[in-house]
């Protein structure tokens, strides 16, 4: 009698045991492609960010080279000029001036 008490007491707890971790295992399962998923999506959205950037900066590159290239065509168009040594500006050197650093404030 104590025996079989013995070993009912064994089989419960043994299948508690089983029951246990098969839920353990069943919810780390989904809890691991939960987590994969969402990575997923957070990578997705840095490559799209990453490549937005890219363009981005693409786009100031050119803004700045052309800006550099229209500084450097008015500080050639001063260099040529005959009146740049005095110390009043003709009415060209302020349109100059004006269009290298935009209207007054």
């Amino acid at each position: 009698m104590m025996r079989s008490i013995g070993m009912l007491v064994a089989a419960c707890a043994l299948a508690g045991m089983l029951g246990f971790w098969q839920g353990y295992q069943s919810g780390y399962g989904r809890a691991t492609a939960a987590y994969e998923q969402s990575r997923i999506e957070l990578q997705q959205d840095l490559f799209k960010a990453a490549d937005e950037l890219s363009v981005q900066s693409a786009r100031l590159a050119a803004s700045i080279e052309a800006r550099n290239h229209l500084v450097e065509g008015i500080e050639n168009e001063i260099r040529t000029d005959s009146n740049a040594g005095t110390r009043r500006p003709t009415s060209g050197e302020l349109r100059r001036l004006q269009r290298r650093w935009g209207p007054p404030p």
